[in-house]
């Protein structure tokens, strides 16, 4: 870290400090532990098996959007039917890489195992029928800008079993996150699913700090950030969200570039959104503190 902000100018490097003692880091075990509680309060709040789905790219048609989650019917009534999605997609030949699904998967395995009585696995809308599911629940690490989590709401808005069991208060639709933003968890909500959002807690971001504050650090994250961007990103991150928080698998693309975007002349901390040498730190940590407990017992 010591390297990293000597990067930055000499006046600058106390707002790069700044900027890095409100990062907050969230380990493996915490995101699980966090995660657990929120998906246990819905299910304590609400009558029924619940069902849980991992939040996953969808696939967006150019005109229509998001694309359905589950297959239909294309004769009147239009009846779902079928198998519900892979916990993990495939990914294209070209881009094996799997994200937070993974790990989501497994959390979520890991509860249905726990109590198959209370929750499912991505069931397809057969067994939904079946178990008479009350709650289809999207869970997912964090909320940035909300649109990933808004697109695996629509994919099953989209069918029109879905809506229909909406419509007779059958179905009720929810996500549950880590943490999120502020204007994200808005997006969410304003899905007409009308969904309610929970979250384990807050995520600091840029826009919380004080006029004075807030404008020195949009100011370096825009200065040392590539000067030709994506179209789809600000300096402050996809959706101009400016959040301040990594996972032990990785900092969301939500958070200012010069966190984790290199150029010529910039080393980011944390490479390709990578945030492998976290846990590297705390087991330096977890040892140090290992030797200093057993000198002192000796």
């Amino acid at each position: 870290m010591v390297e990293w902000l000597a990067q930055f100018e000499l006046d600058d490097q106390p707002i790069g400090a700044k900027l890095l003692s409100e990062l907050l880091t969230v380990s493996a075990d915490e995101l699980a532990v966090g995660l657990r509680a929120v998906i246990m309060n819905i299910a304590q709040a609400r009558c029924g098996p619940v069902a849980l789905y991992a939040e996953r790219h969808i696939r967006r048609h150019p005109k229509s959007g998001p694309n359905r989650m589950f297959k239909e019917s294309r004769s009147r009534p239009r009846r779902a039917d079928g198998h519900g999605p892979p916990p993990v997609p495939q990914g294209r030949p070209y881009d094996r890489e799997t994200g937070s699904e993974g790990i989501i998967a497994t959390l979520i395995t890991g509860l249905v195992r726990a109590d198959p009585k209370r929750f499912l696995d991505h069931p397809g809308p057969k067994l939904i029928r079946k178990k008479r599911v009350r709650s289809f629940v999207v869970v997912t690490d964090f909320i940035g800008s909300g649109k990933r989590a808004a697109d695996n709401l629509e994919a099953a808005w989209k069918v029109h079993s879905f809506k229909s069991w909406f419509s007779s208060g059958h179905l009720r639709f929810a996500v549950a996150a880590y943490s999120g933003t502020l204007s994200g968890v808005a997006k969410v909500k304003n899905h007409g699913s009308l969904p309610s959002v929970h979250l384990h807690r807050g995520c600091p971001t840029i826009s919380h700090f004080d006029w004075e504050t807030r404008s020195q650090l949009i100011r370096i994250c825009r200065r040392y950030a590539p000067r030709k961007l994506p179209d789809d990103r600000t300096a402050l991150g996809y959706g101009d969200a400016g959040a301040l928080i990594v996972f032990d698998h990785g900092i969301p693309n939500n958070a200012p570039l010069l966190l984790h975007t290199a150029t010529r002349s910039w080393t980011p901390l944390f490479p390709r959104r990578s945030a492998s040498f976290l846990g590297k730190a705390r087991g330096y940590t977890a040892r140090s503190m290992e030797i200093e407990q057993a000198l002192m017992r000796l």
